[in-house]
């Protein structure tokens, strides 16, 4: 399957995968989701390492054998194929950008790397100071392949943790979406700053950070302390400032869920990112219920069972009529 997405297969193995495909829209559905995930892997390099066919084999027997509703049935099976085969495949990639000088070369400060990652996956890596960066699920980074000599300045549309490597003659500076920015010395912080979502967080473990953000023609700068977390309204232009300890928001880097007296709408949109779904919540009166609890390799079911034992939630599939739309939706009721 892995080999017929990037258009490697064999002549036997496209009959192969075909024939499974004409066999129902289940099967056409699951592998437009496979070749959306695996879309920026590189395939080459990773291939010869996954047993394609052993893959095949239990996702085939485990669609034989199921008998739960048709939308449950294929997100069970896509989750087991996706562990089994994007794992390995999805982590991210960096692409070089580089300025057209028409009488000279790009300087090293001119070219940029660009790091995604798809949904659901998260990476790590270094940048060009050594300052470690953890990126979250569907975001984007952004950052010169060298530093200039002024500051260090990235880009930041999602959501990533950050070691920043403490160099006071150079600050170390965030530009994210909604006219925003954070500047730190030597600092460890989460900034979440999805350029689709009216709030910007940010939340400090050690050091210090800046935050500044424009409203009209004026900018308003915000000093944050350890151990609290900053709440950007981007609509209202108001910003407020709350007491942690920083596990709940950092969790998702170390593959962890932890929920501390979390109001459920802010714990329906933590498990969206890490499980890449849709999860509306139809009942208003919900929407004052908290959760408390810690989740590592639970799967997205389980966790909707303990909200459902401990509060008497209820969840259930939806299908979606338009076939364009790879999320799969869950109501909360």
């Amino acid at each position: 399957m892995i080999r017929y997405c990037a258009g490697q297969a064999t002549e036997q193995e496209c009959e192969v995968v075909e024939a499974w495909l004409a066999q129902s829209e289940e099967h056409e559905r699951l592998l437009k989701r496979l070749m959306s995930l695996s879309w920026h892997a590189d395939l080459l390099r990773v291939a010869p390492q996954v047993d394609a066919d052993k893959a095949w084999q239990q996702a085939d027997r485990r669609l034989k054998r199921e008998t739960i509703s048709l939308p449950r049935r294929i997100w069970k099976i896509f989750q087991s194929v996706a562990a089994i085969l994007i794992l390995p495949l999805i982590v991210t990639f960096g692409i070089l950008y580089y300025h057209d000088h028409a009488e000279q070369p790009a300087e090293e400060s001119d070219r940029f790397v660009e790091v995604c990652t798809n949904p659901g996956m998260t990476t790590h890596f270094a940048l060009p100071d050594g300052s470690l960066v953890h990126l979250n699920s569907e975001s984007v980074l952004r950052y010169p392949a060298t530093f200039a000599k002024s500051e260090r300045q990235v880009e930041l549309n999602g959501e990533a943790y950050f070691e920043v490597e403490s160099d006071p003659e150079h600050p170390f500076v965030v530009k994210t979406p909604h006219q925003t920015q954070v500047e730190v010395v030597g600092t460890t912080f989460n900034l979440e700053a999805f350029g689709s979502e009216p709030k910007v967080r940010a939340t400090l473990l050690t050091g210090k950070i800046s935050f500044a953000y424009a409203q009209g023609t004026t900018t308003h700068i915000v000093e944050l302390k350890p151990g609290h977390k900053l709440i950007y309204d981007v609509e209202g232009s108001k910003t407020r400032v709350l007491a942690t300890n920083g596990q709940a928001e950092t969790a998702w880097k170390d593959g962890k869920i932890i929920f501390n007296a979390t109001p459920l709408p802010e714990a329906l949109r933590m498990l969206e990112k890490r499980f890449h779904v849709r999860l509306i919540l139809k009942n208003p009166s919900l929407r004052e219920e908290a959760f408390t609890g810690t989740f590592t390799s639970q799967r997205l079911e389980r966790i909707l069972e303990v909200f459902r034992l401990s509060s008497g939630i209820r969840w259930r599939y939806i299908d979606n009529p338009d076939k364009t739309d790879e999320l799969l939706t869950i109501e909360i009721y």
